[in-house]
């Protein structure tokens, strides 16, 4: 082999080795690929954790409002056996005070039959116990009402894509609740969770009517009738349980409406 074919092959060779030997351009072409790929990896990572985390604390809002739903539910059941016994006892009493005449609580031996119970009592012990029987199951109801308003303003409006109405019991006073609620947070998905029909609404009104205004107004009723018989102490009375009455409702309303309102909506 000639000197000159030994110096091509050198020559060659030579320049083998530096076409291998990377450029800068090469080289800062190569550190934005691995820059690029480490930011892109960085950044999927850091999706899945949001979605991990959003489907963990999906999964936790969703026991929570279930467990929540099932309070209600079971507090409505008992409540509403309740609430219709109450509405017996002062529709009862209602009635038989516009059936009885001034003359009637003149007559020693008026009495009333009490249902149920199958016995009769003086009329004038009726005028007496009938306020205050009414005024306790008025403040009982009205505590345990407490703890329904608790449950149902934390649950979110909106349940696996549902609205909340949806789950909740079929109950006039919930539908009323859901109705202040909607009207306290003002968000699309609390207007959603309402069916705002006109009959719905006059529903919603007569309930809340009885809910809050039967007992002092069937109260107001004994209080009036009672001045018939000039016993300044009987009416004192009852105008002390009347102002109770009327107390506990206002202060109930105003519990429901603090109790729905923004300041009390679960952490989204």
């Amino acid at each position: 082999m000639s000197l000159f074919s030994q110096f091509e092959r050198l020559v060659s060779a030579v320049e083998t080795i530096a076409s291998d030997v990377p450029t800068d351009a090469e080289k800062a072409a190569a550190e934005r690929e691995r820059a690029d790929a480490e930011e892109k990896a960085r950044k999927e990572a850091a999706r899945k954790a949001v979605e991990d985390a959003a489907k963990a604390k999906t999964a936790a809002t969703l026991k929570k409002d279930t467990e929540a739903l099932a309070r209600i539910a079971a507090l409505s059941s008992s409540q509403r056996s309740s609430w219709f016994w109450f509405y017996g006892i002062f529709a009862f009493a209602a009635f038989t005070l516009m059936g009885t005449t001034d003359a009637d609580f003149f007559k020693f031996t008026a009495t009333t039959k009490l249902p149920v119970l199958n016995y009769d009592v003086n009329l004038l012990q009726f005028m007496t116990l009938s306020p205050v029987v009414l005024l306790v199951m008025h403040i009982y109801l009205h505590v345990q009402l407490e703890l329904v308003w608790g449950d149902l303003a934390k649950v979110s409006p909106k349940i696996e894509g549902q609205p909340l109405s949806t789950f909740t019991p079929a109950w006039l006073l919930i539908e009323a609740a859901l109705y202040v609620r909607s009207w306290r947070r003002k968000t699309p998905d609390e207007d959603a969770i309402v069916s705002r029909t006109f009959l719905g609404k006059i529903g919603v009104l007569v309930t809340m009517i009885l809910m809050w205004g039967g007992a002092p107004l069937t109260i107001g009723g004994f209080w009036f009738r009672s001045f018939v018989l000039h016993d300044y102490g009987l009416s004192l009375r009852l105008g002390l349980v009347l102002l109770t009455a009327i107390l506990v409702s206002f202060w109930s309303l105003w519990r429901m409406i603090d109790s729905l309102g923004p300041q009390h909506a679960k952490a989204s």
